[in-house]
C-alpha cells in the first residue's frame, strides 16, 4: 500500500519517499509426513516390502498436506509394496505346506512299510492255523464260513480283519492294506495251501 511521512515528522534533509510495500515472498512449504512416507516406501523394497504398510500410513497422513506429490507418489509405492509382501507371505505359506505335506507323506511311506511287514508276520500266522487244520483233514482246508471265522480273528497292521477268499487260483488270505478297502491294489496277499470244498462264496 501507498505511505508517506507525515508533514509534521519530517526534518529538514529527510528525503520524502512514496511507494508501495514490497511484497512478502512466500515460504516453501515442506510436507515432512509426505516426505518420509516416500523415502520409507523406496527403503520397503529392500525388505520385500514389509514396511511398506508403515509408508503407506505415512504417505496417506501426508496426502492431508501440501504440497502432495511425493505423499501421492509415496502411496503408490506402498500399495506396490503391500503387494509384493503379501505375494512374498503367500508363497512361504504354501511353500510351508508343501514341505509338511511331503513330510507327512515321507512319514507314511515309512509307517506302511513297519505295519506291512507286521501284517506280513500276522498273515503268516493264520497261514499256519490253516496249514495245521489241513495237516489233521487230509489236506481239506475248512469251509469259506468256518475259514472266514479263524481269520477274522487276526488284525493286520491297520487294525483291519484278515479275510479268506476261495478264488480259482487256489485260498487266499487277504489283508485290506493302508486304504482299508479290499479288493483294491494295495491289498497285502498271502496262498494258503490245501483244498477247498464248494461254498456260495466262490469255486475253485
Amino acid at each position: 500500500m501507498a505511505f508517506h511521512i507525515p508533514f509534521e515528522h519530517r526534518h529538514r534533509g529527510q528525503p520524502i519517499y512514496i511507494g508501495f510495500d514490497v511484497p512478502a515472498v512466500p515460504r516453501r512449504r515442506w510436507n515432512l509426513w509426505g516426505f518420509f512416507g516416500f523415502g520409507l516406501s523406496l527403503f520397503a523394497f529392500l525388505t520385500a516390502g514389509f514396511l511398506s504398510p508403515l509408508a503407506l500410513v505415512l504417505n496417506l497422513i501426508g496426502l492431508r498436506r501440501e504440497p502432495r506429490g511425493l505423499a501421492r507418489a509415496g502411496t503408490v509405492l506402498s500399495l506396490i509394496g503391500c503387494a509384493v509382501a503379501g505375494g512374498v507371505v503367500l508363497l512361504a505359506v504354501n511353500a510351508e505346506k508343501d514341505y509338511r505335506a511331503r513330510q507327512q507323506r515321507q512319514l507314511d511311506q515309512i509307517l506302511n512299510v513297519e505295519l506291512a511287514e507286521r501284517t506280513s508276520r500276522t498273515l503268516q500266522q493264520a497261514e499256519a492255523e490253516f496249514r495245521e487244520f489241513a495237516s489233521v483233514n487230509a489236506g481239506q482246508l475248512p469251509t469259506w464260513i468256518d475259514a472266514n471265522m479263524v481269520a477274522i480273528k487276526h488284525k493286520d497292521g491297520w487294525g483291519e480283519s484278515l479275510r479268506f477268499d476261495v478264488e480259482k487260483d487256489g485260498a487266499k488270505l487277504r489283508s485290506a492294506g493302508p486304504d482299508h478297502q479290499f479288493d483294491t491294489g494295495d491289498d497285502l496277499l498271502l496262498k494258503v495251501d490245501g483244498q477247498c470244498e464248494r461254498s456260495s462264496h466262490g469255486e475253485i
